[in-house]
């Protein structure tokens, strides 16, 4: 039979199985910013979209504060970021380093 998963255990072993590839914890990952809330904890909430595809991105204060330039809605970015999950959701989602706009890439 089938192991018995908790939700909590099932989204905290998906966070896991993610933060274990190697491959994801150092990504370059281009898109256009949209849904951006700075939260007052200074905090950076965003969605990177392209066109067929959307994922949640958080970049923290201590990463926030090292950023040269104001994020906005509609501004295409590359973000350096790891891919994790929030287990509270089972959401998985960005976590962003640093972020530059397209325009500094080239």
């Amino acid at each position: 039979m089938a192991a018995i998963y908790t939700v909590s255990q099932l989204n905290n072993e998906i966070k896991d199985l993610l933060d274990a590839v190697p491959g994801y914890r150092n990504l370059l990952v281009q898109g256009e910013i949209s849904n951006y809330k700075a939260h007052s904890s200074g905090h950076h909430y965003m969605t990177l979209k392209d066109r067929d595809a959307a994922i949640n991105a958080v970049m923290f204060r201590s990463d926030a504060m090292r950023l040269k330039f104001r994020l906005e809605n509609g501004m295409k970015v590359i973000v350096r970021a790891r891919v994790s999950s929030f287990p509270r959701t089972g959401a998985v989602q960005l976590i962003s380093r640093r972020s530059f706009r397209t325009a500094q890439v080239r």
